[in-house]
């Protein structure tokens, strides 16, 4: 435990550290990187829950991640638990960051908040490996097909735009997202009892999904409102 802390710690002072360099400011690296390290606590609180042997979060520039536990070795409601947790906890903390900084009228608060409600939403697209492939798992799982692989499209188009370090995020995920539905429908094939799950738990499954994806959504366009308010 003790190794798995300290390659966390250096992991996420060294993240911490290039987006100094990146945005300029410490306070803002300092608070992006907290409030996702809460979303992965999310994940691994969840993971540890459900019995799985995870490790701490390991973080990178762009991201961070827990590695362990067999997932393909549970079920797909576990599965979905464990990755809805990772954006409800991630929604609180930038909730909290939110509230911060629109009582002191902290500018750099809330922009780490806006960014995280944005990250949270982005994670909930429904494409593998992000946490909305994940959860989809236990509603449908085709979803990320007719689904995920438009929404990438589209946050290609409107988002990354010409931004080289954002094209080759997507790029990524697009990849990784492609051998995993290649490797799920090969697991549906071989273990069809993963994807059992009763149409009550799909619904609810799906509910709390969509409306934390609408929550999100929502208090994203409220605090940019807020922010640009404030900066003029």
């Amino acid at each position: 435990m003790r190794k798995q802390i300290a390659i966390s710690l250096v992991s996420f002072a060294l993240s911490v550290l290039l987006w100094v360099a990146f945005t300029g400011s410490i306070k803002l690296s300092l608070a992006f990187f907290l409030l996702l390290t809460v979303h992965e606590m999310g994940h691994y609180f969840a993971a540890r829950q459900l019995g799985w042997n995870v490790t701490l979060p390991l973080f990178t520039p762009i991201g961070a991640f827990i590695s362990g536990g067999d997932i393909f070795s549970k079920t797909a409601t576990q599965e979905a638990y464990m990755a809805i947790c990772g954006p409800l906890y991630g929604t609180i903390a930038a909730l909290l960051c939110y509230a911060y900084g629109l009582f002191t009228h902290d500018t750099i608060c809330l922009q780490a908040a806006l960014i995280g409600f944005f990250l949270n939403l982005f994670n909930l697209i429904p494409f593998s490996p992000m946490d909305g492939g994940r959860i989809m798992m236990a509603v449908e799982r085709r979803v990320c097909i007719f689904v995920g692989i438009p929404a990438i499209f589209a946050f290609l188009y409107y988002f990354a735009g010409s931004n080289p370090i954002n094209l080759l995020i997507v790029l990524f995920i697009i990849q990784a997202g492609w051998q995993d539905i290649v490797a799920r429908r090969q697991m549906a094939q071989e273990r069809p009892e993963y994807f059992a799950v009763g149409w009550q738990t799909r619904v609810a499954v799906l509910g709390v999904y969509l409306l934390l994806a609408v929550f999100l959504f929502v208090t994203m366009r409220i605090s940019a409102f807020q922010l640009t308010s404030l900066m003029q």
